[in-house]
Formats: C-alpha cells, sequence, structure tokens
C-alpha cells in the first residue's frame, strides 16, 4: 500500500481543524487513519481532493468530526486517553508448579508459595469494595502463578467470595492442564470459569519446551487434560496459548495443520517467548525481525486455512483487526498501548500491588490493600513509578499505528533492558508491518474478517 501524509490545517470560516492524518491507498479507495485517535475514515479521490485543497462541505467536515479527523474550538469527539478504571484483577495464588518450561519468566526454584485463605480473602474483598463504590459493572479475575490449578481450593474460594458479593464477574485460568482431572474439569465449567490451555505443537516440540519437574514429557498429560476439558463442556469455549521460540519456530506450519486437521482446535494464541532475567537460554528467543515475519507467515497461514474450510481464529491477529475495524478495546496489551495500571492491576502473596503482572519486580509496587483507595494510589504512583514512564522513539512520531502501540509492551522493556525507556522494538516492528497487510485484508478480503475475529460483522 502506498501511504502518504496529509498535515493539520484550519479553516477560519468555519473554525475548523483538520488534524494530521496518514493516507494509505490500494485499489482506488483512500484510507484515512488518525494515528493518535486510532480512527479510520474510508473515501474516493474526489473527496480526498476536497480535504488536500481544503475545500470541505459542510456533509464531509461534519462526518471528519464525528470520526475525529477533525475539530471546532479543539472539542475532540473521541479521547485518546485514559479513565484509570481497572476491571482486569492478576492475583498470584501459587509459585508452585509440576512443569519446568524452559522460557519461564518467573524463578519457581527457590520459594515456592501458595497465597494463604485469609490474604486471598483479603485480597477479593478490597477488589469487591473498589468495584461497588466505583459502580463498574462487571470485574474479571485470573488467578496465576506457577500452576494455578495446584490452588484449585483458592480458585474455588475466590469463585464462592465473589458469588456472594452479587456483582457481575468473570473468572478465567491458564494452565498447563496435567491437573485436569474429569472431576476438575466438570467443577471449572460449574464455575463457569473460562479455560486456557498451553500446548506447544506437536508433541515433540511441546516435549521439548514443557518438561515435567523430572525433565520428562508432559504432553500426554497435557492432552489429557484437554479432553476432560472437551468432555465436561468445554469444546468450543476451551482457548490454547502456543510459545513460539527458536527451537519450535521451524515447525510452525506443521504445528497449525496439527490444531486444526488432528486436534481440531478453532481458536488459540500464539505468543514469543520474552527474555527475562530467569530465562536460563536466550538464543531461544527471536529477533524482532523474526517476529515481523512470523506474524505476517501467521497470517498467511490463517488465510489459506480458513480458505480450505478449517475455520480457525488467533487471538492478536483478531484483536489488531477489530483496533482497525472498531477502535478496540478488549486486548489490555495491544488494543490501545499498554493499560497496566488502568484497566489491569496485579496482587501478590502478601497483598502488595501492581500495574501488571509482573510480581518479581518489587520497585514496581503502587502499594498495598492496606493502603487505601485504589484508584488514590495509582494517581500517585503515576508520578513516581517507572512503570508509567512514557514509552517514545523518533519512528513514533509519524507512525500511523501509535494510537494502538504507544511504545508496545511496558513488561517487555523491564525484561530486556531493565528499564522503561525507548519503545518495544518487537510490537514497533511488527506493527509497522502487519497493519498495512490487515488494511488490505479488509479492502480486498472481507469474507475472510468473520472466521478470522470469531464473531459476526454487522
Amino acid at each position: 500500500m502506498n501511504s502518504e501524509i496529509i498535515p493539520e490545517f484550519y479553516i477560519e470560516k468555519s473554525n475548523f481543524t483538520f488534524h494530521p492524518t496518514h493516507v494509505f491507498s490500494n485499489n482506488g479507495n483512500r484510507i484515512l487513519i488518525n494515528s493518535k485517535l486510532g480512527t479510520i475514515f474510508v473515501c474516493d479521490d474526489h473527496i480526498l481532493n476536497q480535504i488536500k485543497s481544503k475545500r470541505l462541505s459542510d456533509d464531509i467536515q461534519f462526518k471528519l468530526i464525528q470520526r475525529g479527523f477533525a475539530s471546532i474550538s479543539k472539542n475532540d469527539t473521541f479521547k485518546s486517553t485514559h479513565e484509570i478504571s481497572p476491571k482486569f484483577f492478576i492475583i498470584d495464588v501459587t509459585r508452585a508448579c509440576n512443569l519446568r518450561c524452559s522460557y519461564c519468566f518467573r524463578n519457581l526454584d527457590d520459594k515456592v508459595s501458595t497465597i494463604s485463605a485469609e490474604m486471598l480473602e483479603k485480597i477479593i474483598e478490597y477488589v469487591i469494595n473498589y468495584a461497588k463504590q466505583n459502580r463498574i459493572s462487571e470485574i474479571h479475575i485470573q488467578p496465576w502463578g506457577g500452576e494455578p490449578l495446584i490452588a484449585f481450593d483458592r480458585i474455588a474460594q475466590m469463585h464462592r467470595l465473589l458469588n456472594e458479593s452479587n456483582i457481575k464477574f468473570q473468572i478465567s485460568v491458564e494452565t498447563n492442564g496435567c491437573l485436569v482431572t474429569k472431576k476438575m474439569a466438570e467443577r471449572l465449567n460449574e464455575m463457569n470459569i473460562g479455560v486456557g490451555v498451553s500446548l506447544d505443537g506437536l508433541p515433540i516440540t511441546h516435549n521439548s519446551q514443557r518438561p515435567t519437574m523430572s525433565d520428562g514429557p508432559s504432553y500426554n498429560m497435557v492432552y489429557r487434560g484437554i479432553k476432560n476439558l472437551w468432555d465436561a463442556g468445554y469444546k468450543d469455549k476451551l482457548g490454547i496459548v502456543t510459545v513460539l521460540t527458536q527451537n519450535n519456530k521451524k515447525y510452525f506450519n506443521d504445528i497449525l495443520d496439527f490444531y486444526t486437521q488432528e486436534l481440531k482446535i478453532n481458536k488459540f494464541k500464539l505468543n514469543i517467548v520474552k527474555d527475562s532475567p530467569n530465562l536460563k537460554d536466550k538464543n531461544i528467543c527471536l529477533t524482532p525481525d523474526e517476529y515481523a515475519e512470523l506474524q505476517l507467515n501467521l497470517l498467511n497461514k490463517l488465510i489459506k486455512l480458513n480458505k480450505a474450510g478449517y475455520k480457525i481464529t488467533e487471538f492478536n491477529i483478531r484483536d489488531k483487526l477489530l483496533n482497525l475495524l472498531v477502535r478496540g478495546k478488549m486486548n489490555i496489551c495491544i488494543s490501545q498501548g499498554c493499560l497496566g495500571g488502568i484497566k489491569l492491576i496485579g496482587f501478590d502473596q502478601t497483598g502488595h500491588i501492581y500495574p501488571c503482572d509482573l510480581t518479581d519486580y518489587p520497585e514496581f509496587s503502587i502499594g498495598t490493600i492496606e493502603d487505601g483507595d485504589l484508584i488514590s494510589l495509582i494517581s500517585a504512583s503515576q508520578k513516581t513509578n517507572e512503570f508509567f514512564n512514557p514509552k517514545h522513539s523518533p519512528l513514533c512520531t509519524d507512525c500511523a499505528w501509535w494510537f494502538y502501540c504507544k511504545g508496545g509492551c511496558t513488561s517487555a522493556l523491564k525484561y530486556r533492558n531493565n528499564k522503561i525507556e525507548g519503545v518495544d522494538k518487537f510490537e514497533c516492528n511488527v506493527n509497522r508491518k502487519l497493519y498495512p497487510v490487515l488494511l488490505n485484508l479488509i479492502e480486498n478480503e472481507s469474507e475472510l474478517l468473520e472466521p478470522l475475529i470469531n464473531t459476526t460483522i454487522i
């Protein structure tokens, strides 16, 4: 796609200010993108020439204001800032784990602990009081670890306390699946708990990356857990999480064929290994260019599979498509920049509060549940906590995708550089290469959008 930038201009007669806008051209259509607000406007050459010549009809002026491309008296229809209003809460329920994954970013060898029932009750009470006081309509809780199902009794306690509160909630867990018996799967389904299972592809690739504590294979145990979940009612709602490294990257196409043709999986999330202080082998990490190439190959493979009749959705691709289609808000990490501390909060086992799930970095704590109101703690922390440092590079200034990225993953920067400055090169690189291809897909192969985003487009 060809691209250009229309600079800001002002029409005094109507007090109309047009904001800097990126224009992507393809097959006669022009797609305008406001990088500061994440809005899109599709037009033809006639309307584009109106804009460039600064001779806009009242109707076009109104539509541009409506979509955030222009304003009158600096009153924007859209906002680019976010109100502090956490709705997603991660609770570190246990550091115990029955696997020793090669890319684990937590140190599970020196301290194995599970949150006490008393502390968990205090944290849940803190969250419930926050939700009620701020009239939050629904909250989402994720117990994590370690392997969260080792602390299944804590998850059941969490569910009971939330159920008694009469507030709307959703609990979800990401598990390695090894401990999921038929009885546990049925109980999870009865509590309406969302489940994602970590599965790293083919048996050979999975076993090489996710061994047991005794260095044995775990694939058969994971598959048994998945089968128990399917039998309990999770067939169409089970998520699969796959981590790609240098070791299993070469099996990428085989893994997707295996998922669709053998396991009949219809949705999954593909993550890449993140460098961290606890990562034993740095050589398994992908480079920014390799990650971008992977995302492009992933999109092409998803298109090929869906055209062949295999309905499959990958959640990162889905969320980026939704960013373009509806200015999405679904993904706390990649829809509108990192929203850690704004929409997401983490709690460790002692009641300390964090803006993300980096509970291994004590300097990121914004306080404890004993220190008072959550929003006040976040507001005060934004002025002093390194986590909230702005992320920016010269490349951001003229980037069409800034609204969706805003410097990328804060956690990734901390892992790789031990400080928050610059931008996450991985997310920056992939956005610059993937989003233009997604725009082309929206325009030229719209029939593929529904299976790729796993929903009906109205």
